[in-house]
């Protein structure tokens, strides 16, 4: 483990500093809970503050009482309806819907 600790560290603080500053101002969707002892609510209202104030579209939903990863166990129906919201509000499902409908239009073209 020592061997490759300075490699993986090094990859651990990019990744993390990327993931923070979210270049490329990906829209994104938060899923997260009052109730998380992992992933602290305080900490990730911040990182999407950040991001909102850069200019990324932000979509979240937070729960009181879920714990950790367990979201959809919790309460399916709120975590499916704000993961339909998402696809829409960003177009990949009209892009998606879109590459079917041209697939089946022109079946040898490549899209």
């Amino acid at each position: 483990m020592r061997l490759f600790h300075d490699t993986v560290t090094h990859h651990y603080v990019e990744s993390s500093r990327t993931f923070r500053f979210n270049p490329l101002r990906t829209p994104s969707l938060v899923l997260y809970s009052e109730a998380d002892l992992v992933a602290t609510a305080r900490p990730i209202e911040t990182l999407m503050s950040g991001w909102r104030r850069r200019g990324v579209s932000v979509y979240s939903h937070c729960w009181q009482q879920s714990q950790h990863v367990r979201h959809y166990l919790h309460d399916q129906h709120t975590y499916s309806a704000a993961l339909d919201q998402f696809i829409s509000c960003t177009g990949l499902m009209a892009t998606h819907w879109h590459q079917q409908q041209q697939q089946q239009l022109m079946p040898n073209s490549k899209l």
